[in-house]
């Protein structure tokens, strides 16, 4: 079978277009990553993220039995997207999270959400 040379072009345009756009969105996400690292390291990013995380119903139900369901499905997508990330971060982080709020209704420090 004989190739076309402008389809071969075409193709291996295209084919160095994704691998560009796929090492593209591995930075992208390296970054991000790495802003979740640092966030992690102070007590106010602490409480951002686990605010956060809470406030898109991660671990709640969304059904409703009504179009609210739409509008609760996607604040959670969005947590989920979070959550993932905080777990790409650090495996423990959630876990770390848990710890830091439950450390501070101990000792009586507000966590106002």
């Amino acid at each position: 079978m004989n190739s076309d040379p402008f389809l071969d072009e075409l193709f291996q345009v295209d084919a160095a277009k994704q691998r560009k756009a796929s090492e593209s969105e591995e930075r992208r996400r390296a970054r991000l990553t790495l802003a979740v690292r640092e966030v992690l390291k102070t007590d106010n990013g602490k409480r951002f993220l686990f605010w956060l995380i809470n406030q898109t119903g991660v671990f709640a139900p969304c059904f409703t039995g009504n179009s609210s369901t739409f509008y609760l499905e996607g604040k959670r997508s969005v947590g989920l997207d979070v959550y993932r990330l905080l777990l790409e971060a650090d495996p423990n982080a959630f876990q770390e999270l848990i710890n830091f709020r439950r450390a501070g209704e101990a000792s009586g420090t507000a966590w106002s959400e």
